[in-house]
């Protein structure tokens, strides 16, 4: 993305500048809080509570376990970055469902890593059930009988999770949507013309007319951050300056418009 062979380049990557989704205009705090509650909110509805029951109790266990504090640590970090950090650091308003969908690629990078939790929690608390069915004087075959029925309330998660979602999920409909809609944007665009996308969710279906269909292969569609880096290397009459304060000023003109 964008060749990160330089510290700048790299950073931008890092903080997805050229992301397309990092907010136009100054955003307050309260505002970046609502939407970080989002984030849980959404993460606990993905998840549901026997998921997120299971992932706290394996994360008890991976700091209290004999693997030491680094596996945990690292995938509660790549859960961070990926999921709370970048909702706090990238809030903006939402205005429609499509900057929604922005986000919530968030809430599946960040799910990996918490998921990834799971099996030490089913494994702790199979141990646990065994424990006190032992105390309890129950015989060995009840005893492995409980445990495997407790490991099937688990197993059934990606179940829940898939008949929750069934309802939701169209492989067709999107797919001629996104072909409508940029059929429509190229067909409306003057003779080589520089499109400049708001997010990957335009920017791709044109793509895909113009390189794989071979329809207006004479419009250069690209992000925000593409034209900074072609003013940065002279390929632009303006300068990155004054591109970003063009882009600066089509972001306050189309948040006035959905106010």
């Amino acid at each position: 993305w964008n060749n990160p062979v330089t510290l700048q380049a790299f950073l931008q990557v890092v903080f997805r500048q050229d992301y397309g989704w990092l907010p136009t205009v100054v955003v307050d705090k309260s505002v970046r809080f609502i939407v970080l509650k989002q984030y849980f909110l959404y993460l606990y509805r993905e998840l549901t509570i026997l998921g997120v029951l299971g992932i706290v109790v394996g994360i008890i266990v991976s700091f209290r376990g004999k693997r030491g504090i680094v596996f945990p640590i690292s995938l509660l970090l790549g859960a961070f970055l990926f999921g709370p950090f970048f909702y706090f650091y990238g809030a903006s308003p939402s205005f429609d469902a499509m900057s929604d969908g922005a986000r919530e690629k968030f809430i599946a990078s960040s799910s990996i890593f918490l998921i990834l939790f799971l099996p030490f929690g089913m494994e702790k608390v199979s141990g646990v059930l065994q424990g006190l069915l032992q105390k309890s004087g129950s015989s060995v075959s009840r005893m492995i009988i409980y445990s495997r029925t407790v490991s099937v309330f688990f197993c059934l998660l990606p179940f829940i999770l898939f008949f929750q979602n069934i309802t939701l999920l169209d492989l067709r409909t999107p797919a001629m949507l996104t072909k409508v809609l940029a059929q429509d944007i190229l067909m409306t665009l003057p003779k080589n013309t520089v499109l400049i996308a708001q997010h990957d969710n335009v920017l791709f279906p044109v793509w895909y007319m113009e390189y794989a269909l071979g329809v207006r292969s004479d419009v250069y569609a690209t992000l925000p951050g593409e034209l900074k880096d072609l003013a940065s290397r002279g390929m632009l009459k303006l300068s990155p300056n004054e591109v970003t304060a063009v882009l600066n000023e089509i972001g306050r003109a189309s948040c006035r418009e959905r106010v």
